[in-house]
């Protein structure tokens, strides 16, 4: 019921809601209520467009600039000593001084002149100086002809002295009381560059790897050793000890190899000469017992002389019985027969106690000397032995002399005059090529999403 006046509320007319506040709900509410936004929505919305010319700035350019910085600044110089050396015969060794002493190795062009080389073309890619080009390529045609008239390469020692100059083995020997360490932490404030202070053998052998360069010419067969260092008299340093190094590393395969071949021979030679000494010493010892020089040809010489004595005695016993019955027993011819007869009889006696004295009996005496005849031959037999392997051993020693091999330097190190790195332009585009490629795709990615989104 109302009270007849306009606009008088009922009691049961319902009260109008007064608006919420925003302050009363909850932000957990307010979440709920909004809608939430897409992946794609997001995305979408981002400003691409100014973060790509951020990142540019920071990806690219910066990059670049750091490098530019870091080569102007705090980059040190290297300089680098090259040399040039072979694997070859000890019989070839005459005729590589003579090469040597001709000059053709100053025909070998070298990495720098090859560069110079590089540097003269024109824009068109083509040589502004073909005429150089051409001599070069024929002094080095020249040069390998030489070289490998002189004889054939030992690929495999100069392969083993090339891994050599790489292996861990040299860095220890040119490290010691820290010699290499010292040459390799030069560097000044170039930390990036420089060998670090507590570096272990293991990142010493790196850092030498990265730091020599050990090739070999095909063309020639000369190994090509190229040390970079941080002032050109420690590069010149190293290269020479490097050098020195594989010199003994030769020499000692070559001292290995001759042993090697020597030693069946020796061998041979010493067993030889033990048995030709046994058999002497046996020869020696026979005649010290019998006391004579040689017992067979003084033994045939008593028994020629003991022959004829019975051939002469046979003689006059015949003329003793031819003349007995015409004469009487007292005639002066059967006496003189019969005292001759006597005579011959005691120098028979005489000739037969040589032949036995030493041994006491005709057996023995018989025996004694098939003894020494047999030691004899045994005696010759051993001295044409000992002969024979000492010649052998005279031959093992000039194949192994003709199979040794030696460092031949064909061109010893120089010391560098200019600078071969660190190139800071290069460097800067470098970092700048590689950069702007990476961010390039990142930002074909980006807009490669974007159409497929839209």
């Amino acid at each position: 019921m109302t009270d007849g006046k306009p606009g008088g509320l009922s009691l049961f007319t319902a009260r109008p809601r007064q608006p919420a506040r925003a302050g009363s709900l909850t932000r957990r509410a307010l979440e709920q209520q909004a809608p939430r936004p897409t992946v794609r929505e997001r995305f979408l919305g981002f400003d691409w467009d100014r973060f790509m010319r951020g990142s540019f700035l920071l990806c690219v350019v910066a990059p670049a600039a750091a490098a530019a910085l870091y080569g102007l600044l705090a980059a040190a110089p290297t300089y680098t000593a090259e040399a040039r050396f072979a694997v070859r015969g000890a019989f070839d060794r005459p005729l590589v001084e003579a090469y040597l002493a001709t000059g053709v190795m100053d025909a070998l062009p070298s990495p720098s002149a090859d560069r110079r080389r590089e540097s003269a073309k024109d824009g068109r890619g083509r040589s502004s100086n073909p005429e150089g080009l051409a001599t070069g390529a024929r002094a080095s045609q020249i040069a390998s002809l030489a070289l490998g008239a002189i004889t054939g390469t030992r690929s495999n020692d100069a392969f083993v002295v090339a891994n050599f100059l790489k292996s861990r083995d040299i860095v220890a020997a040119l490290d010691e009381d820290s010699w290499l360490r010292d040459r390799f932490r030069s560097g000044g404030p170039d930390w990036l560059q420089r060998l670090p202070a507590n570096a272990s053998i293991e990142v010493l052998t790196r850092y030498w790897r990265s730091s020599v360069t050990a090739a070999i010419d095909i063309n020639t067969g000369l190994i090509v050793l190229q040390v970079s260092a941080f002032t050109p008299e420690d590069a010149l340093a190293i290269a020479e000890r490097a050098i020195r190094q594989s010199e003994a590393l030769v020499n000692r395969m070559a001292e290995r190899g001759r042993r090697d071949r020597l030693s069946s021979a020796e061998d041979q030679v010493g067993r030889a000469e033990h048995r030709y000494l046994a058999a002497e010493a046996a020869m020696r010892a026979m005649r010290a017992e019998s006391g004579l020089i040689d017992p067979v040809a003084e033994a045939k010489s008593a028994l020629e002389l003991l022959l004829q004595l019975i051939s002469a005695r046979v003689a006059l016993d015949v003329q003793l019985r031819m003349a007995a019955p015409d004469l009487a027993d007292d005639a002066p011819q059967i006496r003189s027969l019969r005292k001759r007869i006597a005579a011959i009889d005691a120098e028979i006696a005489k000739a037969k106690a040589a032949l036995t004295d030493a041994t006491g009996s005709a057996d023995a005496a018989a025996n004694y000397l098939a003894a020494f005849e047999a030691a004899e031959t045994e005696r010759r037999l051993s001295s044409v032995l000992y002969s024979t392997a000492l010649d052998g051993l005279e031959r093992a020693r000039l194949e192994a002399e003709r199979q040794a091999s030696y460092l031949a330097v064909f061109a010893p190190p120089f010391l560098p005059e200019e600078t071969s790195g660190p190139d800071t332009l290069a460097n800067a585009l470098t970092v700048f090529a590689a950069a702007l490629l990476l961010w390039g795709l990142f930002t074909l990615s980006v807009a490669t999403a974007r159409q497929q989104l839209s």
